[in-house]
């Protein structure tokens, strides 16, 4: 980053309140949310150091110190003009719900304060909210091995095989079919709820299959079956497809995105996020056997 005059900033005494508008949204920096690294150079008309007093700068974020930002100098003084290259790593989120940070480069001369560099910047990008809740999901098809129709036919998975597919999860606020969106699923964040990467969701005592999920690309995810053994549907009699079903629980935040379209534009949204945190009980069951004993109608009894 660079500062130029269609973007505005200030030199104030380091005690001066924060909160300054310096122009409006239009002369706002923009800048990209999570860890980034950019360069500035900060240039003065008269050099107003001796040469063995070289300044020291800190990172400061809407008024407070940024303790895991970073700020590097190297010096340039010829005839009292004098420019400072400073190259600046910070750590901030997307500003939300505003978008928007005020960040201050303090600078200090043998300790000692001296004046502040501030500007404000539009936070591009997407952060994760805290966690605001969990939920406990359906025991769901994890896989289905397909037993092909026909006499003496059935389907195998070799040993020690992987098969991978590729989805997406979707939540709605309402129950009209038009309410759908898809959830942010499978992505790790720098901030509030961390995501899985790589999480297993299938795990049953004395079976052979070992299920995981990871994100592959914006809303989607992508699973991945593991056999230690052969898995097989019979090949007798009808067609017997092989369900393996996992019941997850999930914690869930949201994902707020901050774009800028304009320079006098911020649009802000935000999406369901969610992240799964424990495996509630793992089965695999014939089709057969949940036509016949899950699919049954309960007896119920009564006191008199």
């Amino acid at each position: 980053m660079q500062l130029v005059p269609t973007h505005e900033f200030s030199l104030v005494p380091p005690t001066t309140p924060w909160g300054q508008e310096y122009g409006g949204v239009n002369t706002y920096f923009t800048m990209p949310s999570g860890t980034q690294t950019i360069n500035m150079q900060l240039g003065y008309n008269n050099w107003p150091y001796a040469s063995n007093q070289w300044p020291t700068f800190q990172v400061f974020i809407d008024g407070q110190l940024c303790s895991s930002c970073t700020a590097t100098a190297t010096y340039f003084s010829v005839g009292g003009i004098g420019r400072t290259d400073v190259t600046m790593t910070y750590q901030a989120d997307n500003g939300w719900p505003s978008g928007v940070h005020e960040f201050g480069l303090r600078e200090s001369v043998n300790g000692n304060p001296v004046v502040d560099w501030r500007w404000k910047a539009v936070m591009v990008g997407s952060s994760f909210t805290d966690v605001l809740g969990y939920f406990d999901a359906p025991s769901l098809p994890v896989y289905i091995l397909r037993d092909p129709p026909g006499g003496h036919s059935f389907s195998l998975i070799e040993t020690n095989s992987t098969t991978c597919i590729g989805g997406s999860q979707s939540a709605t606020l309402n129950q009209e079919n038009s309410g759908w969106f898809k959830a942010k699923v499978g992505i790790a964040g720098e901030f509030g709820l961390i995501v899985s990467e790589d999480f297993e969701f299938y795990v049953e005592a004395g079976t052979s299959l070992s299920a995981t999920q990871s994100s592959t690309s914006k809303f989607e995810y992508e699973t991945c079956i593991e056999t230690g053994l052969e898995l097989t549907t019979s090949d007798d009699g009808t067609p017997d497809d092989l369900f393996y079903v996992s019941s997850i629980r999930y914690a869930y935040g949201m994902l707020t995105t901050v774009e800028r379209p304009s320079c006098g534009v911020i649009t802000k949204h935000a999406n369901f996020a969610s992240q799964p945190v424990s495996v509630i009980s793992s089965n695999h069951y014939n089709e057969s056997y949940i036509r016949i004993s899950l699919s049954r109608p309960q007896k119920h009894s009564s006191l008199h």
